[in-house]
């Protein structure tokens, strides 16, 4: 297992910090936590220019909810290491999700400034471009996202969030042969998943409806 494997490897050589890190990734993974920490903090004193080191580190305060130890450790990172672009996409995600949707936006545009194809970034600049009110724009970027499909990441989510809000937006814009389509591709991906049926529902309704040239 990777706890075994990276427990003899600090056993062997205990002034690794990269063993050290590794064998907190894999203790995080099987739930435990507190043995994570101790490692990864252990790590990190070993080389403190660790940035791999810092996203797990604000990762596991995510976790815990500690959004303010998590950001300082994403700073941390980008700071050692300003070309990271997960790290900036992982400062974006978590700007939004306390609010702070112009430093959301900073950060998703740094992340594809690093990669243009990052279709994830794509999805939630346009996410937070829509809380701004800038419906045209976040609509560009739903395009992109679900152009760039191929390189989305977390296959637990089949690029069918971002063809949801790209068929939200051209149906909010009064465009609704852009819209079914992107509702038709929503329904392809994202049926099937319990945890997406009330968006496959949704989608389903919206086809037939902007078919017969119906409103909301």
């Amino acid at each position: 297992s990777g706890i075994g494997l990276w427990s003899d490897a600090v056993e062997k050589n205990q002034t690794s910090a990269r063993a050290q890190v590794n064998l907190s990734l894999s203790l995080r993974r099987a739930g435990r936590a507190d043995s994570a920490r101790r490692h990864l903090r252990e790590g990190l004193r070993l080389d403190p220019e660790f940035a791999e080191g810092w996203v797990i580190a604000g990762d596991m305060a995510k976790d815990l909810g500690e959004w303010d130890t998590a950001r300082s450790a994403y700073e941390r990172a980008a700071q050692i290491q300003p070309a990271m672009e997960g790290v900036h996409h992982n400062l974006g995600n978590l700007a939004y999700a306390e609010g702070r949707v112009d430093d959301a936006i900073r950060s998703f545009r740094r992340t594809l400034e690093l990669n243009p194809r990052f279709a994830e970034a794509r999805n939630n600049l346009g996410q937070a471009l829509e809380a701004r009110g800038q419906d045209e724009e976040a609509l560009a970027e739903y395009e992109q996202a679900v152009q760039h499909a191929e390189f989305w990441i977390h296959t637990d989510d089949p690029v069918g969030g971002a063809w949801y809000n790209l068929a939200r937006i051209a149906d909010r814009l009064d465009r609704p042969s852009q819209a079914i389509d992107a509702y038709r591709q929503t329904i392809q991906h994202l049926q099937g998943g319990d945890e997406y049926s009330r968006f496959v529902e949704f989608a389903r309704k919206r086809v037939v409806s902007l078919a017969d040239g119906g409103a909301r």
